[in-house]
């Protein structure tokens, strides 16, 4: 055999005998759920996010903290912006065309924008429930639980937020969760407070959806269930691909960072951080 056909057969061994890398959820749910508890210095972790400009955590909790840490859990910054019945923090998620990060408040139904250097507040947004059949903001405890922003190029702000609620009732035995979209004036220059509408929503046979990460490689949303200890990866569209049962208790947001850690915020206190 001719030594050049021998290094060409080498080559192409070598090249089909490559590892096929497998979807980053894949992957993770290959594995034990076995993780990191990481006890950070903030109290009922409500939502977190990752910040691939900052390569940080951002989390808030119940009680009106919102706080920036290192993905092994130090704190970079923290800061109070609600105390009492105005805090409510659910959820939080972050735009990467800008890097500003937006809050979820239950209690008001409104997204907060926030500034990631200082952690201040910007501007206001309250949902207008009202002029919508969905009964999303029926009341505080059945509001919102989770937000996302899924990113789009062709959109005329970037991208569109998901939200999630805690679940309502349709009939007697019949309990829902709905998520709904919603388009935010985001690169316009508004006042301080503005006031927007649902677009359009769908409903999901599973109650209390706490948490929720939109994945841009596969284009889906991943949920999390508080009271059913699930973890769900759904289409825009509403159709459920797969669900897991996690692991822990109060799990209350979910997110991804660059690396393929997966990171679950629970009421409870800290976040679990899963590889």
């Amino acid at each position: 055999m001719k030594p050049r056909f021998i290094l060409i057969l080498l080559a192409l061994t070598a090249l089909f005998s490559q590892p096929v890398h497998a979807d980053p959820i894949d992957d993770i749910f290959a594995r034990d759920w076995t993780g990191t508890m990481m006890q950070l210095n903030l109290r009922e972790p409500s939502g977190i996010v990752y910040h691939l400009a900052r390569e940080t955590l951002f989390v808030v909790g119940d009680e009106g903290h919102v706080g920036e840490f290192s993905t092994d859990g130090a704190q970079i910054n923290k800061v109070q912006l609600r105390e009492g019945d105005t805090a409510d923090f659910e959820g939080i998620t972050t735009d990467p065309n800008s890097g500003l990060l937006y809050i979820a408040v239950e209690s008001e139904a409104a997204i907060l924008e926030i500034d990631p250097e200082s952690l201040s507040l910007l501007r206001t947004f309250t949902i207008d429930g009202a002029s919508s059949e969905v009964a999303l903001l029926a009341s505080n405890t059945r509001g919102i639980e989770a937000i996302t922003f899924v990113t789009d190029a062709e959109h005329p702000q970037g991208g569109t937020f998901f939200l999630a609620s805690q679940g309502t009732y349709r009939n007697v035995d019949d309990l829902l969760s709905l998520v709904v979209e919603l388009q935010l004036p985001i690169r316009d220059e508004t006042e301080d407070f503005v006031s927007v509408g649902i677009s359009r929503y769908f409903t999901l046979e599973v109650y209390d959806l706490s948490g929720m990460y939109y994945d841009a490689a596969s284009d889906h949303l991943y949920l999390i269930s508080d009271d059913e200890d699930t973890f769900l990866e759904v289409t825009r569209e509403g159709e459920i691909l797969r669900q897991f049962v996690l692991p822990g208790e109060e799990q209350e947001g979910v997110t991804m960072d660059a690396d393929g850690y997966l990171y679950i915020a629970q009421d409870s206190g800290g976040v679990v951080k899963i590889r």
